[in-house]
């Protein structure tokens, strides 16, 4: 069976503002070969970044992200070992993490992958802008099903990110999200298709 040609590299500007919050899926480059001749590898169904790209990558970051920021960063647990170096190069510290669980099985070389990690990062003043208690009413593993669309994210996350900073303008980068939503700004080359 053909594999199918890889999405062309259609990389729009980035808007001209500055973002207290943003959240990012990075399309991070694979060292090995996910799947023998299924859509499961990053390259079949969108363009990838190697580490040097991303780090690269961190001057647009840096350009679109308010003094004070949260950054939720979307990263796989095999490459984690390239974590420090996207958020310094991004201006960002580490605070704190989420695990999605996404309750079936998934391709892995070491054991079954069924979770992903969204890493939270910030810059300056960055602390939840809510209550403790909505805070303390987010567990920190969510068990959501995964959908059928390779790299989807499920939408309770942006729900998390609106509760956590309800009155924030938010801006989600390298989107896969295909509708509106009050507060969010989307940009990426797949939010129109």
């Amino acid at each position: 069976a053909l594999l199918p040609e890889p999405k062309p590299e259609k990389i729009p500007e980035l808007p001209e503002r500055k973002w207290m919050v943003l959240y990012i899926d990075p399309p991070w480059k694979y060292e090995v070969d996910l799947s023998e001749g299924a859509t499961r590898s990053p390259e079949n169904n969108y363009p990838v970044m190697d580490l040097e790209k991303l780090i690269k990558f961190g001057e647009k970051v840096k350009k679109i992200s308010h003094t004070d920021c949260t950054l939720f960063m979307w990263i796989t647990a095999p490459k984690l070992n390239w974590m420090n170096d996207v958020l310094e190069a991004w201006g960002f510290d580490y605070k704190t993490n989420l695990i999605w669980d996404k309750i079936k099985p998934n391709m892995g070389h070491y054991s079954s992958v069924r979770h992903e990690i969204l890493i939270i990062a910030g810059k300056g003043k960055c602390a939840p802008a809510c209550s403790g208690i909505d805070i303390q009413s987010i567990d920190s593993v969510q068990s959501i099903e995964k959908s059928a669309r390779h790299s989807e994210k499920p939408i309770e996350f942006m729900d998390i990110i609106d509760k956590l900073y309800p009155e924030y303008e938010k801006i989600e980068l390298f989107s896969r999200f295909q509708g509106k939503r009050t507060k969010w700004t989307f940009w990426g080359n797949e939010i129109n298709e």
